[in-house]
């Protein structure tokens, strides 16, 4: 009886266990395998002997430069006559001598600042020479009346005076007849290039260093400068007559020398130029002549002495060929 109530029980437990659900299967997605991806093909590189040439970079165009600038002034028997400005750089200064007596045209620069009322008042006070505050740079000199005479100057800007400081056979300087003439030179923006010389001649205290070997007949440019050290120098170049010496014809200038004309004429020169200073000369020379060069200028350093009793003078000849 005992066995048969308990199997009721565990019947009866087991109808009333609900029963566990049944596992759901998911399906597995079916896994589609790609076929690989070709490698894109490289691209093919230019041949560099295919690449055009490169274009070639224009030459620079070369602005040319002005042609050395030309200036005439005039000595008439009342001054000089000449534009009140001059352009910037190397200038061909020309002198027309209409006046009666032996000309020059030296060309000062003045020291910023500095201005012709400062010269008037130089003057007035009688100092002997030239006021430091003027640099010298040449001119045309030796002119005589009814000729003309050249130089090429470096004219920077500023202003400047031109005069003539040769005194006459009574001792009168030209400046005190009116020979003189304040100008202005204006910068320009481009400045013509150095003339080509043929000779050098270099003016130290108190002597002439010329090429003379290199001398011919014929038309010749000179590039002349100045190597001090103390002061500034001139060139008068002297055709001497035959058979005269340089000697001769300054003899023939001193105070006690018999009447008459010296042996000789200037044909070109150079008026002061100041140390370190440069300036050109053109001159034409003869075959078989004898030339003198001479600096006339009084030497501060040696009490007014004249720089030719200080040695500097100078001759050569020109070949007959």
């Amino acid at each position: 009886m005992k066995k048969l109530t308990l199997f009721l029980i565990v019947l009866l437990l087991a109808a009333c266990t609900p029963a566990s659900p049944a596992a759901t299967l998911t399906a597995v997605p079916e896994v589609v395998v790609s076929e690989p991806t070709k490698a894109a093909e490289p691209t093919a590189q230019p041949d560099p002997t295919d690449a055009p040439e490169p274009t070639e970079a224009p030459e620079p165009t070369e602005v040319p430069l002005p042609e050395i600038a030309a200036v005439s002034i005039t000595a008439s028997m009342e001054g000089f006559a000449a534009p009140a400005e001059l352009p910037t750089g190397w200038t061909a200064v020309t002198l027309v001598n209409e006046s009666d007596g032996r000309r020059q045209a030296a060309l000062y620069r003045f020291e910023e600042g500095k201005t012709m009322d400062d010269f008037a008042a130089a003057m007035a006070e009688g100092t002997p020479g030239t006021p430091p505050w003027l640099t010298p740079i040449g001119g045309p000199s030796g002119v005589m009346p009814g000729s003309s005479g050249s130089a090429i100057v470096n004219l920077q800007p500023g202003n400047y005076v031109m005069l003539d400081p040769v005194p006459d056979e009574n001792g009168v300087p030209g400046v005190a007849k009116g020979y003189i003439l304040p100008f202005t030179v204006t910068e320009t923006a481009t400045t013509p290039a150095a003339p080509e010389a043929d000779l050098m001649l270099d003016m130290v205290d108190y002597a002439y260093a010329f090429n003379a070997d290199a001398v011919s007949a014929g038309e010749h440019t000179i590039h002349i400068t100045n190597s001090g050290p103390q002061e500034a120098h001139e060139v008068a170049i002297i055709r001497l007559n035959e058979g005269a010496t340089v000697q001769d014809f300054l003899a023939a200038l001193a105070p006690d020398a018999p009447p008459g004309p010296p042996p000789g004429f200037a044909v070109a020169g150079l008026a002061s130029l100041d140390i370190g200073e440069e300036a050109y000369l053109t001159v034409m020379l003869e075959p078989g002549v004898t030339y003198g060069l001479i600096c006339f200028l009084p030497s501060s350093a040696h009490s007014g002495t004249p720089h030719f009793m200080l040695g500097m003078v100078g001759e050569f000849t020109v070949p007959d060929k």
